[in-house]
């Protein structure tokens, strides 16, 4: 009785702490509402636990994380802050996903499909009306959630697709029927990285030479790697920086990595657009290596999430010497000129726009951002297309004139000039291609 009794006192004292812990079964997850008063506790492994407990959650936690932002702890709002902004980065990068099913059906049904779940433009050409005896044949594919690059890839091996190159501001994806298919492709979320190919060049100079010096004596040699860096149409690269490679190996386990101190911004792109060229420079060791077993490294690339009206100006024809303000940019508007080109109505908008915010204030040069923030819409937000212009001045200011062109169809008259604020992100993509064969 007395060993009963004991067993029964350790149990009134260990069931209510276990309770206390997981009121839902032993198993159940913590609600996120207790893991933010978690991240305030005198225990650091309290903290670390809960931290890592928000971070399995990912986007499911963020509306507690934000509340958490204006909790009374200040240490809560330091913890909740950081990881808010690690789980939204990490929820803005997740890849759309795509589950289909197709039986004995053309492969352009499986495209439109495609295009359907994901709300992206994909167009397969050549149209039907060329007879392509391709648009005919019957296919059967299924696939599971999977990324969008890698499900585009898969319907467009089936039904024998080539992507396209894009250029500019092209969100537009178009397939091609091909007898022809891509051998290199890396998926990295929601990018897509396609090798392109090897450039050696050898060279010697003896045009003019030491007297008493062996001729020849000045050689060189250069190995460059060109690839293809894609995003998905939902979000544009504004910036691409210099590729880093942190392994490359032929088959005989040279290194291939240059010791070279070129400066991080030597290529770098400031354009807007969904597809970019990178080049990377090796340093062939072994002239009788035949491939290169494995390359890897990541891009740093800024990208544009998500774009919102940050001025409007409306009644744009009349709109002269009219000044708007925000938080972050002062828009003036000296004058919308109608000008007839060649039977054709164009739209000159002379403007100024400052940075109120100063240059380290933002993610994106201001001075490059503009060509693409400031657009001429009609009444029903249909946009003109930009048809050029000259502007100048620096990353907290800049004038000019922009013309815009109608774009034909059944777009209206001009209404309204909208000029955008940005919400960008930087993010490192990493790479892989395995098996490149040399030249």
């Amino acid at each position: 009785m007395r060993h009963l009794a004991g067993i029964a006192a350790i149990l009134f004292m260990v069931l209510p702490w276990a309770a206390a812990e997981s009121p839902l079964g032993k198993d159940a997850p913590v609600p996120a509402g207790r893991l933010i008063q978690q991240l305030g506790d005198a225990n650091p492994v309290v903290r670390e636990k809960a931290t890592q407990a928000l971070e399995a959650l990912g986007a499911a936690a963020i509306p507690a994380l934000r509340r958490a932002t204006d909790h009374a702890d200040p240490e809560v709002r330091r913890r909740a802050a950081a990881l808010l902004a690690a789980i939204e980065k990490a929820d803005l990068l997740q890849p759309r996903r795509v589950s289909l099913k197709v039986e004995g059906r053309p492969i352009r049904e499986a495209v439109a499909e495609l295009a359907k779940q994901t709300g992206y433009s994909i167009e397969v050409y050549p149209a039907a009306a060329n007879n392509d005896e391709r648009e005919k044949q019957l296919h059967t594919l299924k696939l599971d959630n999977l990324p969008f690059w890698e499900a585009l890839d898969r319907v467009g091996r089936e039904g024998g697709l080539v992507l396209q190159r894009t250029w500019g501001e092209e969100a537009r994806l178009q397939l091609r029927f091909a007898d022809e298919y891509v051998p290199f492709v890396h998926h990295s979320g929601a990018f897509r990285l396609v090798a392109q190919g090897f450039q050696y060049n050898r060279s010697i100079e003896f045009a003019t030479q030491p007297r008493g010096a062996p001729v020849p004596s000045q050689r060189s040699e250069q190995l460059t790697f060109r690839f293809l860096v894609m995003a998905e149409p939902r979000m544009p690269m504004l910036w691409m920086g210099k590729p880093v490679v942190t392994e490359a190996v032929d088959e005989l386990n040279n290194s291939l990595i240059p010791t070279e101190s070129a400066d991080a911004d030597r290529q770098a792109y400031h354009d807007r657009g969904f597809v970019h060229d990178a080049w990377i420079n090796l340093n062939r060791v072994a002239r009788d290596a035949q491939t290169v077993k494995r390359l890897r490294g990541i891009v740093p690339v800024r990208l544009l999430v998500e774009q919102t009206p940050d001025l409007v100006l409306d009644k744009v024809l009349q709109a002269k010497n009219r000044q708007l303000k925000s938080e972050s940019t002062e828009l003036d508007i000296e004058e919308v000129k109608e000008v007839a080109v060649n039977g054709q109505k164009r739209y000159d908008v002379k403007f100024g726009v400052r940075n109120l915010r100063g240059a380290g204030g933002l993610d994106y040069n201001f001075y490059a951002s503009v060509r693409y923030r400031l657009e001429l819409q009609d009444a029903k937000g249909f946009r003109y297309n930009w048809g050029g212009g000259g502007w100048g001045g620096n990353e907290n200011s800049v004038r000019g004139t922009f013309s815009f062109n109608h774009p034909g169809g059944e777009v209206g008259p001009p209404a309204r000039i909208v000029f955008y604020g940005w919400n960008t992100l930087h993010h490192r993509v990493p790479f892989e291609f395995r098996d490149l064969p040399l030249p």
